[in-house]
């Protein structure tokens, strides 16, 4: 009911809008007219101001400008004609001076072209005595160059000579190593190292013989004539035939052979001596007299010295086959000298060539004053020379540049000159009084025009001010019609948008008019009443209370309600507070030892995962550690192993060709004949002579000290002698000490202690250092 009365009251109100809107239009339109009133008013006053401005003494400052104007014009003429005459004299003059000048220039321009003419011709002739002096130069570079031709060819010659004589000197030894090879295939000797064990034998033989040697005396009695043969100590004697009683007297044997009865042989000595004589006499035969018959000699210094001569025969081959070899480096080093002759001979013959009909000779001299390089020389006044020709050849092309621009200069000049005087005479002609009294007059005229022409101007510029004020007041009144007008349009264009705001709204309120009455049509308004009238019904039959209820009680009550609910909530709280404490009083002892013991098990957990990895990273560097041990002793195993073999098997003679030595470095074996030999299968001696051979290869590896105390006690002589020259080898690089009560297992005969007071001496440059332990302690 209150929606419906407020669409009316809505759409009364829009009607009286609408009808105040209309009046206001009406009064847009009405003021709309009188402001185009006043425009055309405005404009009107406008156009008459400048019909009066055009026609107010138009003609009388038409006539009296043109009056001025005139005075002008002939004021103009007469200056401009006086200027053209004074223009025609100047420039009358100026060709005079021009043509003065033009002979001046063109006398300068001959002098400049004969001085440039002078110059070039000195230009040309420092540059054909530079050409001259290159071309000596030439000369002496190709006398240079021959005579280092003949310093070639002697040089050449000289090598080709050297060649045929080592050649020579190369055959003739070639011829005499052949001689000592042949010498030397002669002699049949074994090695050097053989001689001292056959030497031993010999005193071995020569000991158990002397064992024997205790003096025999036979007596042989015959009973009747019988022949008796008698061997004396290894001597025969004559066979005898007697019944006569025969003694016999020896060293050691005797040999009795009676007819073909017996054969009687009596030795000296007991049974194991005669046996060790038979074995030394054996191992002579097999051992020693092979190589005395071979070598052709009855004993062993026959051998010593048949051995000395091969050593010295093979020295003098080695030395002469090293003196071939460095003669043949030498041959092959002038392999190609025949070449360079021939080479050094044509060179001779184009360089003698190049030289024409000059002779050598007549240059040499020029050549020995160049000094010791002479090639420098030449070269620096090749140098001097071509900078000296260069700078003759830039003063030539700048001197005859210079000459041709002269002359043309002097040709150019001479032209000007003659258009000079022509063109001076021409102008000279049009003044018959001469061109100083033309120019005289001239300048007279001119300065009478120009006072006229300052005048005529000043007449003028008075006019002018005048008419200016005429117009400014003119133009104030045409101002002020143009601002009528524009005010009047002003006026106009807003009486115009306002008419137009008018309608606007107008139209916006007569829509919405519109609007508010199908709006108003469209409502039941006798429905609404009967529905108002039926709720005021029902609200007279409710009961009526005691009294009105105020907004004021509303707010009270709500408020007492707020305050209820809060204090429910904090007695809530309350009892939870209280229930908490409850079941603190009864678990909290529970429940400490409960986290207590969950963190125990927890850092014990987590003691037993880091004790885990810590293991397991102790497990794995372990596993490293020893995987990086094997694998180092197997490279240091095969780092040692060809070394100790090389030197295992020179030690025995190739008898044993590989040493097997496993990842701990232990030997596993050694080879002998294609097959692996445990160790526990050789000799004693063999295993210490190996381990002493191991230890030294390993402090040669590692740069180390070694000890030896008396290491190699089961070996033989041999096999001394060969360590002993091993171990003073070693002892350059690597110190060793060696601890024994046998010096001579280890040391030369020159490098013992001698007797005396001193109980040490080195030899070998001081790397073998022996030393008496026994005199050093006492000497303490």
């Amino acid at each position: 009911m209150l929606r419906i009365q407020k669409i009316i009251a809505d759409a009364d109100a829009a009607e009286r809008s609408v009808g105040e809107l209309g009046r206001k239009l009406e009064a847009a339109e009405q003021a709309l007219k009188v402001a185009q009133l006043q425009k055309e008013q405005a404009d009107a006053a406008f156009e008459s101001a400048k019909k009066a401005a055009g026609s107010d003494s138009a003609m009388t400052d038409t006539v009296a400008r043109q009056t001025l104007e005139l005075r002008k014009v002939a004021a103009d003429q007469a200056s401009n004609e006086a200027q053209s005459k004074i223009d025609s004299a100047t420039s009358a003059q100026k060709l005079v001076d021009a043509a003065t000048a033009a002979d001046r220039e063109n006398r300068a321009q001959q002098a400049a072209a004969e001085k440039a003419q002078v110059a070039l011709a000195d230009a040309a002739a420092k540059e054909h005595s530079a050409d001259e002096q290159v071309g000596r130069i030439d000369l002496l570079q190709r006398a240079l160059e021959a005579r280092d031709a003949d310093d070639r060819v002697t040089s050449a010659q000289a090598e080709v000579d050297r060649r045929a004589n080592l050649q020579a000197r190369l055959e003739a030894g070639a011829s005499e190593r052949e001689a000592l090879q042949k010498r030397r295939e002669a002699i049949v000797v074994p090695p050097a190292d053989t001689l001292s064990p056959m030497r031993q034998l010999a005193n071995d033989l020569a000991g158990a013989r002397g064992a024997l040697n205790v003096g025999l005396v036979v007596t042989v009695t015959p009973n009747r004539p019988i022949e008796v043969r008698v061997t004396n100590d290894g001597t025969a004697a004559n066979p005898t035939r007697s019944g006569a009683t025969l003694e016999v007297e020896a060293d050691a044997e005797v040999d009795l052979d009676i007819g073909d009865v017996a054969t009687v042989r009596i030795r000296g000595g007991r049974r194991d001596a005669q046996r060790t004589a038979e074995a030394l006499e054996g191992r002579w035969r097999s051992e020693v007299e092979p190589h005395l018959a071979a070598a052709k000699v009855a004993d062993l210094d026959g051998l010593s010295a048949k051995i000395t001569e091969s050593q010295t025969l093979e020295a003098s081959i080695k030395a002469k086959a090293a003196e071939l070899q460095s003669l043949q480096a030498e041959i092959d080093s002038l392999i190609d000298t025949a070449q360079k002759l021939r080479e050094a001979l044509d060179r001779k013959k184009a360089c003698r060539a190049a030289l024409g009909h000059v002779a050598l000779e007549t240059l040499l001299p020029e050549l020995a004053a160049l000094g010791a390089e002479p090639s420098q020389a030449l070269r620096e006044r090749r140098q001097r020379a071509s900078k000296e020709i260069e700078q003759a050849r830039a003063t030539t092309l700048q001197a005859g540049n210079a000459h041709t621009l002269a002359e043309e200069r002097a040709k150019n000049s001479a032209i000007a000159l003659n258009g000079a005087v022509v063109a001076r005479n021409a102008a000279l002609t049009a003044f018959p009084e001469g061109v100083a009294a033309t120019l005289g007059g001239a300048q007279a005229a001119l300065a009478a025009a120009a006072g006229e022409q300052r005048k005529v101007a000043a007449e003028l510029a008075s006019y002018e001010s005048t008419i200016a004020a005429q117009n400014a007041r003119v133009e104030a009144a045409i101002r002020e019609a143009r601002a009528s007008a524009e005010r009047a349009q002003t006026k106009l264009d807003a009486a115009s948008t306002e008419r137009t705001n008018a309608i606007t709204a107008h139209s916006l309120q007569v829509g919405r008019l519109e609007e508010l009455r199908k709006l108003r049509d469209a409502q039941d308004l006798a429905a609404a009443e009967s529905r108002l009238k039926s709720a005021t019904d029902r609200r007279a039959a409710m009961p009526v209370p005691d009294r009105i209820v105020t907004e004021a009680e509303v707010d009270a009550a709500r408020g007492a309600k707020t305050s209820a609910e809060s204090g429910l909530e904090a007695i809530q709280r309350e009892i939870d507070r209280t229930h908490g404490a409850l079941e603190q009083v009864g678990g909290a002892v529970a429940r400490e030892r409960l986290r207590d013991a969950s963190e125990a098990c927890e850092s014990a957990e987590r003691q037993e995962r880091e004790i885990e990895a810590e293991y397991d990273a102790w497990q794995l560097l372990l596993e490293q550690m020893k995987e990086a041990d094997v694998a180092q002793a197997s490279n240091l195993g095969q780092t040692l192993a060809p070394a100790i073999a090389s030197r295992f098997e020179d030690l025995t003679q190739r008898r044993y060709q590989n040493v097997q030595i496993n990842a701990e470095l232990g030997t596993e074996g050694v080879a002998v004949a294609g097959a692996i030999r445990p160790t526990d299968r050789i000799s004693v001696g063999t295993r210490e002579q190996l381990s002493t051979l191991y230890r030294l290869a390993l402090a040669e590896y590692l740069s180390t000290t070694i000890v030896l105390d008396d290491q190699l006690v089961q070996s033989d002589g041999t096999r001394m002698e060969w360590f002993r020259a091993l171990l003073a080898e070693k002892a350059r690089n690597f110190q060793i000490v060696v601890f024994t009560c046998r010096p001579s297992d280890y040391l030369t005969a020159g490098a013992m202690v001698p007797k005396g007071k001193s109980f040490q001496r080195d030899t070998d440059d001081g790397f073998v250092r022996a030393v008496d332990l026994g005199r050093a302690v006492r000497r303490k």
